[in-house]
């Protein structure tokens, strides 16, 4: 996808405005009094993208707000759960549009200082470092931690950013990206489509300011990498945090990995398929008999290729095998006991993983769940989860969106994918909220492998039920 990444121009019209300056909106008005300031002429030297809409906002056709940034997502038409992000009603409110029709000139220029500024402090930040709380970044720090949660712990940012526009042309019946952009997002299929637009949506309603930048800079991605790599950074640095926790409490979460000397850091490279305990929660469901019948020679299969572990194929992990029944994919689904702990070392503490008692306060600092206001367990953030312990149970020793054939972000997305099953997630939900918060209230309506792994799903997807046909 990445190469796909467009670098210049009008997302909404594929096209380049050669007639812009390539300084930085309200710079040339700004007064070099800070040290930050006059650094902000040196990247200007470059040669650094950026627009200049003083100029354009007194062109008639640019004096309206981009509604392609205004959409509301099905989580926003629909939303039941805690606003996860919490952000500020005052904070939200300034989210609007300087080329707004009742903008002033002094407006528009005191706005896009205040964006230039914004954007060459997140340059300069340390996204591992907690800003102050009353900066300018604070609430950027708070959101890019927050991100992975939602959007998965592979989420690119300027990735679905450039995608998106595209796709809700496309939903909209209008042409709006490049050619090629176009031609791309064509070939993926309804899920990816579905999934990629609902998730840059989101990203756009969370990231504080967001559609001002869009809308200043034009769809010129260059314009806002400092944003986008400051949310990114901030994502992977939360990710780290919570992988930590679900390494360093392995040994509680599969017991069978400690008495075996396989819980340990050092010892990751030991685990995946070339181990029978961690080979058993990495096979797929479909073929755990298999795997039972010569542990040995199954991993031994996957480990040379002659099997494809791929995101289709829902690892037996996820499953609670005493409601598994034959030939059948989705009794025990999304209720593991490994999956409960993993999710309760994330959100409620490493030590609520040993509780008896769901929802109960540990001492120490405040859970993540406390932090985020979370009091409702969520499809995406089950998915987060689920693809963070995948990677902690395989052998590989640094984070890789990939393993082979199986695909993190495909596998995360195929997850949330399955709760739009809407009396399904309803009751696993509910029984998710009973085991992590110790609450039941009642929830409303919220690479293709050698065996065909898109087949099992839409096998699976049929067998949940055609209560809500896709949209």
């Amino acid at each position: 996808m990445a190469g796909h990444v467009q670098k210049k121009g009008n997302v909404g019209q594929g096209a380049t405005d050669t007639s812009r300056t390539n300084k930085r909106p309200g710079a040339p008005n700004a007064a070099p009094a800070a040290a930050k300031r006059i650094r902000v002429g040196d990247r200007e030297v470059e040669g650094r993208r950026v627009v200049d809409r003083r100029v354009e906002d007194q062109r008639p056709e640019y004096r309206r707000t981009d509604e392609r940034h205004q959409r509301r997502t099905p989580s926003e038409e629909a939303d039941d759960v805690a606003d996860i992000f919490d952000i500020e009603v005052d904070e939200a409110a300034d989210d609007t549009s300087p080329s707004s029709p009742d903008a002033t000139s002094g407006q528009v220029d005191v706005r896009n200082q205040e964006l230039a500024n914004l954007l060459d402090l997140l340059a300069e930040a340390n996204p591992k470092k907690k800003p102050a709380e009353k900066s300018m970044i604070a609430a950027y720090h708070r959101v890019g931690r927050r991100l992975q949660h939602e959007l998965g712990p592979n989420v690119c940012t300027i990735q679905l950013l450039h995608w998106g526009p595209t796709l809700e042309g496309m939903a909209d019946g209008v042409d709006v990206g490049d050619d090629d952009t176009r031609a791309t997002v064509a070939e993926w299929t309804n899920r990816k489509q579905y999934m990629v637009l609902e998730s840059y949506q989101l990203l756009v309603k969370r990231v504080l300011r967001m559609r001002l930048f869009l809308d200043n800079f034009d769809g010129c991605l260059d314009g806002i990498e400092s944003l986008t790599s400051y949310l990114d950074a901030c994502a992977k640095a939360a990710r780290g945090d919570e992988v930590g926790s679900l390494r360093d409490k392995l040994g509680d979460l599969v017991p069978a990995l400690r008495d075996h000397g396989l819980h340990g850091r050092a010892q990751k490279a030991f685990r995946g398929f070339l181990s029978t305990i961690t080979g058993r929660l990495l096979c797929p469901q479909a073929r755990l008999a298999e795997f039972d019948a010569d542990p040995p020679k199954f991993c031994e299969q996957v480990r040379y290729g002659e099997i494809e572990v791929c995101a289709g194929h829902l690892p037996s992990f996820l499953y609670d095998q005493k409601m598994v029944q034959a030939a059948r994919m989705e009794p025990g689904l999304l209720r593991s006991s490994l999956l409960v702990k993993a999710y309760k070392c994330v959100y409620t503490g490493p030590n609520s993983v040993t509780s008896e008692e769901p929802g109960r306060k540990t001492a120490g600092k405040p859970s993540r769940a406390h932090q985020m206001k979370m009091t409702n367990v969520t499809a995406r953030s089950i998915a987060h989860v689920a693809t963070m312990m995948r990677f902690v149970l395989n052998s590989q020793p640094e984070w890789d969106s990939r393993d082979g054939n199986f695909d993190g972000q495909e596998f995360f997305e195929l997850i949330v994918q399955i709760f739009t099953k809407k009396k399904w997630a309803s009751e696993t939900l509910a029984w998710w909220d009973k085991e992590v918060f110790g609450t039941a209230a009642g929830r409303s309506a919220s690479k293709r492998g050698a065996d065909n792994s898109a087949a099992a799903i839409d096998a699976l997807m049929a067998e949940l039920g055609d209560d809500d046909d896709d949209e």
